[in-house]
């Protein structure tokens, strides 16, 4: 390359920079753009914040091929597992204390059974503790009201019990 002068006109020779030609000065780079010397491929990877558009689309597209193998597999599952039966009506069972006495207390030989007793003497204890608790008051009388006459109940067969004890058929 040949030297050129410098555009001051004070004499100053200086070789032209691979960008520059001998018929333009030399003229400052803005800061925005990469220092000579750099590939050009760079500057838009330090832009974007290290990635560039391709190794974002290439993420993008790792992305997408994942997401449409896991729906793929939940399809695949949805149809190849058997179906869970359907829950029947007859399939479900009041609870023990919702059934009537007689069907959980087999009376017909006037006779009860002890492991009886005991559950419903439990119960009676623990609606004592509700009656006598403060907490506990409110949810006494909501069972009293949707179920009138059962002290009454539980009395009499605590009667039928002390006297099937005391039976000479019991010894």
């Amino acid at each position: 390359m040949t030297p050129i002068q410098s555009p001051v006109g004070n004499g100053d020779v200086h070789s032209p920079t691979p960008g520059e030609t001998k018929y333009s000065p030399k003229i400052q780079r803005p800061p925005f753009l990469p220092p000579k010397g750099r590939p050009r491929a760079e500057a838009p990877a330090k832009k974007a914040g290290g990635l560039t558009k391709r190794a974002k689309l290439l993420i993008l597209a790792g992305l997408t091929l994942c997401l449409c193998a896991y729906n793929g597999w939940l399809l695949l599952h949805c149809f190849t597992t058997p179906a869970k039966p359907q829950l029947n009506i007859g399939q479900i069972h009041p609870p023990v204390m919702a059934a009537p006495l007689d069907s959980r207390m087999d009376l017909s030989d006037g006779r009860i059974n002890a492991r009886n007793y005991k559950s419903l003497m439990g119960f009676k204890a623990h609606l004592d503790s509700l009656a006598a608790s403060a907490g506990g008051q409110m949810q006494y009388k909501a069972f009293m009201q949707s179920h009138p006459g059962f002290l009454d109940s539980l009395e009499l067969l605590n009667q039928l019990f002390q006297q099937q004890l005391r039976s000479p058929q019991h010894r």
